[in-house]
């Protein structure tokens, strides 16, 4: 306001994060791990019994409700997961999620033969 050269303005980004919502941008790290998916967040001051995990084909909505803080939080899954395989463990205010991937499924042929066939020679 002054026109004094500020270098960091955090009442701007306080006031910016309480516009968006509290819990807006949590710290989300999506790790692809061969046929597992995890994701942790970090959601600190929410109790464990107030996060809400859904899990959809290829998304994960993380929502919680508290005293101190209130998110929702959706998050795109890099392929899509089976969400009967969901698991999560919250410790020291991080969540983590662990969700098997759906596998495609290959088409067996009952005519497959698994007997090598020599290479002929010439």
């Amino acid at each position: 306001m002054t026109g004094e050269t500020v270098l960091f303005s955090w009442w701007v980004a306080a006031s910016a994060r309480v516009e968006e919502g509290a819990g807006a941008g949590l710290p989300v790290d999506v790790f692809d791990e061969g046929d597992r998916i995890f994701v942790v967040a970090d959601i600190g001051g929410v109790r464990e019994e107030d996060i809400v995990v859904d899990v959809t084909k290829d998304r994960l909505a993380l929502s919680a409700g508290g005293y101190e803080e209130r998110f929702r939080e959706e998050i795109a899954l890099p392929a899509e997961v089976n969400p009967d395989t969901l698991t999560r463990s919250y410790t020291n205010g991080v969540l983590a999620v662990s969700l098997e991937k759906m596998l495609a499924r290959r088409p067996q042929s009952s005519n497959r033969n698994t007997t090598p066939h020599p290479i002929p020679h010439t």
